[in-house]
């Protein structure tokens, strides 16, 4: 939570330290390396949680390819 809006980066990052650098137009979240992550204009006043861009809930198991 960063001034009072959550933000949804991704499942595989959880437990894992990132940071968040913002300035009047954005936001970042970068890992530990430096590389960005996920970058979001900064939302309206009023927002209380932004999402990653991915439809919650699991992803369907890999049917393999056809030829």
């Amino acid at each position: 939570m960063i001034k009072k809006v959550w933000y949804q980066i991704s499942t595989p990052l959880a437990g894992q330290r990132i940071h968040a650098v913002w300035d009047h137009a954005k936001i970042l979240f970068v890992d530990a390396d430096g590389v960005i992550l996920i970058e979001h204009p900064l939302p309206s006043p009023g927002t209380t949680y932004v999402g990653n861009g991915q439809r919650s809930g699991r992803r369907p198991a890999s049917t393999g390819t056809h030829c």
